[in-house]
């Protein structure tokens, strides 16, 4: 049957032989697997046959969700990343993160949609288009000025977390820099080098990221028997 827009989840209901609560739990990705096979296949079956496309919209603004994630990035961040061949740095490890996210989103059927940072000292325009009817939850990469975002954020109760935040930002997943640091020297250790540099782009106090990776590259080092030679250190 072709699709029609007459077609109802109450039509759905009735040639499945199910109730309209179950077609809609069948339709919900957070329940589905909730319904027991047979009988989702046969509100399965009834979609197709009957061609019903449910109405996202209506079923949104009925469960007060957008089904959509926001991510906050720095706009020199996302001009970066448009400019790139993705293929080196930071931009190579963005471009996972941002595949690796949509992917997961689409799992749940969720959207993910971009949100720049022009100014990072004036967040509120940006927080003013957080949680319903924009998004449901938000994530927060490579942002400055964190503490007058939380604050704002968490007046409006929405979700959120802090992407490389640091272990005093709450909710946040951070990457372990030391063990990378000690991980990339103790390969070149097994390869027999021994003169091994230390290269940041910046001086270690200034940065909180850089301190780790220092740590890392010294404690693996010392563990090796050999003391960092401070000539090879570039920071």
């Amino acid at each position: 049957m072709s699709p029609r827009t007459s077609i109802s989840i109450k039509d759905v209901a009735r040639l499945s032989g199910t109730s309209i609560s179950t077609v809609s739990r069948v339709l919900d990705p957070w329940s589905r697997q909730k319904v027991d096979t047979p009988t989702r296949e046969k509100v399965e079956q009834a979609i197709a046959a009957l061609g019903y496309c449910p109405n996202e919209s209506a079923r949104r603004l009925k469960r007060r969700k957008t089904d959509t994630i926001s991510l906050v990035i720095p706009s020199i961040k996302l001009q970066s990343f448009a400019e790139s061949d993705f293929s080196t740095g930071d931009n190579a490890l963005f471009r996972e993160f941002l595949e690796g996210l949509i992917r997961e989103a689409r799992k749940w059927r969720y959207s993910v949609k971009v949100d720049p940072i022009f100014d990072p000292e004036a967040p509120e325009m940006v927080v003013e288009t957080m949680g319903y009817p924009f998004c449901d939850g938000v994530l927060y990469f490579g942002c400055t000025g964190w503490h007058k975002w939380r604050e704002l954020i968490e007046r409006k109760s929405v979700p959120y977390i802090l992407i490389e935040g640091g272990e005093e930002a709450g909710a946040s997943v951070n990457i372990d820099r030391a063990v990378g640091i000690r991980q990339a020297v103790r390969h070149l250790l097994e390869k027999g080098h021994r003169q091994i540099a230390f290269c940041s782009p910046v001086s270690v106090p200034e940065k909180s990221w850089s301190k780790p990776r220092y740590q890392g590259y010294v404690d693996e080092m010392t563990a090796a028997g050999l003391s960092p030679n401070k000539r090879l250190l570039m920071v």
